[in-house]
């Protein structure tokens, strides 16, 4: 029985993922096709030799979702995944309008990595399909790792028309209106989804325990 439910969840996460491409697609003309060998266990990302361990993340929506019932959890992030898969390659992200934002972050045991943004996405508007950040973490090779985006919203373009934070589907942004060492200087919003890197902290949590610093010049 247990042999059986356990498939039954993998065709479910399997037909919901795919729905949820499907989704992004038509919504947005321009949303990459994703990484080839995307489906399968694990998947050499584009133009590189590192591999992107595709199925952690999706393990971690799995179990937010079945918890609360809720098929939308893995939408959204699969939406989100949809429309990163094409910055891999940090190159394709600079070609894109993405700009060093930061450097590599982290904290005795907790790590960030080093922010690419986006300014002109800066505003009072949350699209999952752009994000406003995205964050590297730096490789030994001197490759970088695409592990996490982050959302960003201006405090100053959202209080005067909402009294409560922004939100991307239940996930209540954190408050940075008070900016910290790992947000952007000035007052903000800021959400982390780490749809490219498990981390134990959890989907939406600022730092990863499993990213260094280490390898940063």
């Amino acid at each position: 029985m247990a042999g059986t439910a356990k498939n039954l969840r993998h065709l479910a996460i399997g037909s919901i993922i795919a729905t949820a491409v499907v989704t992004a697609t038509g919504c947005a003309t321009d949303a990459p096709s994703e990484p080839a060998g995307l489906s399968s266990a694990s998947a050499s990302a584009p133009g590189g030799d590192s591999t992107i361990d595709i199925n952690v993340s999706l393990e971690d929506v799995a179990v937010s979702a079945e918890a609360s019932r809720d098929a939308t959890p893995y939408r959204l992030l699969a939406s989100i995944r949809e429309a990163s898969a094409r910055y891999h390659r940090v190159d394709a992200a600079v070609a894109d309008g993405y700009v060093l934002g930061s450097p590599c972050e982290a904290m005795p045991g907790q790590g960030i990595g080093i922010h690419y943004r986006k300014g002109s996405l800066i505003d009072g508007v949350v699209d999952p399909a752009q994000p406003e950040l995205l964050v590297y973490e730096p490789r030994k090779n001197g490759d970088l790792e695409l592990v996490a985006v982050a959302f960003v919203v201006r405090a100053s373009a959202w209080d005067p028309t909402h009294t409560s934070p922004p939100m991307l589907g239940n996930q209540v942004f954190e408050d940075k209106r008070v900016p910290d060492w790992s947000s952007p200087p000035f007052p903000n919003y800021e959400l982390h989804v780490w749809v490219w890197k498990h981390n134990p902290n959890g989907m939406y949590a600022t730092t990863n325990p499993l990213v260094s610093c280490e390898a940063a010049p």
